[in-house]
Parts: structure tokens; C-alpha cells; sequence
């Protein structure tokens, strides 16, 4: 990407993204030039043009912050990335200033539809978990998830609950992710989408609730590791995104079926999972989920959203509302 730019990764994507009326993803590092690295293993970091641009270009809605990167930095880098994500034109959730920010539902109107999005996250360390007159990220505990999504449910027609957790590199959930799963579930959330392990798990619907559906973890998209447990070929249109000689790669999320309620079809969700940056010119967005490791879901989108023309390949809009995702865990819930 320090080669050929920030949008590398995502010109292979892009289109299928913007088709999607509602895009979310994981952005899984601090974007900002303040603070300094905080005592961890991995400390991680993109700059706020990168980000307005893959933004616009890959057209992202909604980005999950509630992940064990965004304070890499320190608290001041993770309020600037909350602030960056608000000037790139899309949704923050799981951060922000307090804990009750950080716990807000964030609702994007679609085809009349309200659909929220709630993150939570279960990963360390703890001095990244917002209190209540502190920033950080919403740390997941089951009273907080079920108030959370209950107040979402009160507001919208959808709710959507991300979660980080698990164990990385284990390709099935555990006992934990399917309570928290079971949790949400409960309290009102139509889908679950899980990032975190690197790995895909499996996307399943619970057995009464054929309507729900939970995406335990979505992988790896674009992600620069060296682990074979996670690395793949990138294929033709997926770019690789190595950064300072660590090798790329790239992963697709397995294909499902769109999820309907009863009434009238809802927007259709694509959900990309981001990891981490390796360098200040990489930035992570989404579950995975803007150069980084990403975790993609596409879908089709509707003449009828205002996602603005890519700047490489155009709009994208299709008419086409009950078409079949192209890739990925498209979830119209």
C-alpha cells in the first residue's frame, strides 16, 4: 500500500460494497498522529486521510471501535479516531467518550427501514473499557448487552450487534460467544457478527429463531500476518496489502442466504471485518471490520440508497433488491 496507495486492497471489492444498502465494518486500529504506544504486544495506527478516502471509495457506513486496537495509542488517539470516522461521513459504535457514548446505538434509515448497530467488546486489556465519565471501547457483560440492544430495539426496526471475542485462530466459536450470541438474541438483535479470531467460524441461524442470524467470526480480509493458520492466495481483483515486507492475506466469508423479516424486505447489510494496521499508512475498517485485514460480506443495493459514485468504478446501484449477496455474509435481517 506505501506503493500503490490505501485503496489497493479495495479495488476488487469496492463495487460489490457500494452495491450494499448498509456497509459495516470492523476498524480495528487508532487513527490518529497523537499519543503514544500503550505497553502491548501490538500497537497499531492509520492516518485520518487514508480512512476518508477508503471510506468513500469502498462506501462504509457503519464502523465498529469496540476492539482491542483503537486505543492503542492512548485515550486521546481513540477519541480522534471516533472524530474520524465522524469526518469520513460514517457511523462510529462500540467507542466513545464515556461509557454511555461508547453504548449509543447508532440507526441508519434505509428503503423506510431504521437499523441499529450495537458494539461490544470482550477483549483486553481492560484499561481500554470506557466507564462513565472515561473514554474507551463498550465492554461486553451481559447486562450490558441485553440494556443496549433493548434501547436499540426501542429505535429501530433492525438491530445489529458486533461483537470482538474469542479465541484467535479457532475456527469454531466457544461456549462465551455463543452466550453472548444467545444474549443478544434475546434481548431483540436480529443479526450477531463476530470479529476477532482471524479465522472464519461458522455463520449459523439458531433453530427457533430461523430469522436471526449469528456470523461468529468473519476472518481475515486483507490483513498482513505471517500465521498459515490465516493466510490465503489473495485471488484476482483482491489485492494484497503487504506493508514492510510482512505477507498479506486475504480471506472471503462464506456465502448465506439474506435473512427476512415478515413484513416488507429490509436493507441489505454487507459486513466487512478490518484488522489491524502495520503501518501508519495502513488502517483497518471493519469485522473485520482502511488497508488492512478486512473480513468482506457483499450484497446487492438498491436504486433507491444515496451512496455517492466510487471513484474508480462508478455507481453501483441496482434495482435488483432481493438479489443473492455476490460474497460473503450478506444479511438483510
Amino acid at each position: 500500500m506505501q506503493q500503490q496507495g490505501a485503496l489497493h486492497p479495495w479495488r476488487g471489492v469496492a463495487p460489490t460494497l457500494r452495491r450494499a444498502d448498509i456497509a459495516f465494518g470492523n476498524l480495528e486500529c487508532a487513527i490518529s498522529y497523537r499519543g503514544a504506544p500503550v505497553p502491548k504486544e501490538f500497537n497499531f495506527r492509520g492516518r485520518p486521510r487514508d480512512l476518508a478516502a477508503v471510506v468513500r471509495f469502498a462506501g462504509l457506513d457503519v464502523l465498529n471501535l469496540a476492539n482491542n486496537h483503537v486505543g492503542d495509542f492512548g485515550m486521546s488517539a481513540l477519541l480522534d479516531t471516533v472524530r474520524a470516522v465522524r469526518g469520513a461521513d460514517a457511523r462510529p459504535v462500540g467507542a466513545g467518550a464515556t461509557l454511555a457514548s461508547a453504548r449509543e446505538p447508532q440507526v441508519v434509515t434505509r428503503l423506510g427501514r431504521k437499523v441499529a448497530f450495537v458494539g461490544f467488546s470482550d477483549i483486553g486489556p481492560a484499561s481500554f473499557f470506557a466507564g462513565p465519565g472515561s473514554p474507551g471501547t463498550s465492554s461486553a457483560t451481559f447486562p450490558a448487552i441485553a440494556a443496549a440492544v433493548r434501547a436499540a430495539r426501542r429505535r429501530a426496526d433492525v438491530v445489529v450487534a458486533t461483537f470482538h471475542w474469542g479465541v484467535e485462530r479457532a475456527t469454531s466459536e466457544n461456549a462465551r460467544q455463543r452466550a453472548f450470541a444467545r444474549a443478544a438474541l434475546d434481548a431483540g438483535a436480529t443479526a450477531v457478527i463476530g470479529a476477532h479470531p482471524h479465522v472464519l467460524q461458522p455463520i449459523r441461524r439458531p433453530g427457533e429463531q430461523r430469522r436471526r442470524l449469528v456470523a461468529y467470526s468473519l476472518g481475515n480480509f486483507v490483513w498482513s500476518a505471517g500465521s498459515a493458520l490465516t493466510a490465503r492466495r489473495p485471488r484476482s481483483g483482491y489485492g494484497s496489502g503487504a506493508v514492510r515486507g510482512v505477507r498479506p492475506e486475504a480471506s472471503k466469508a462464506r456465502r448465506t442466504r439474506s435473512v427476512k423479516p415478515p413484513d416488507s424486505p429490509p436493507p441489505a447489510i454487507s459486513t466487512v471485518s478490518p484488522a489491524r494496521s502495520a503501518s501508519d499508512s495502513e488502517v483497518r475498517v471493519a469485522s473485520g471490520w482502511p488497508a488492512g485485514r478486512w473480513t468482506t460480506a457483499g450484497s446487492s443495493r438498491t436504486s433507491s440508497s444515496s451512496r455517492p459514485a466510487g471513484t474508480a468504478a462508478g455507481a453501483q446501484n441496482t434495482t435488483a433488491r432481493s438479489r443473492r449477496p455476490q460474497s460473503g455474509a450478506a444479511i438483510a435481517a
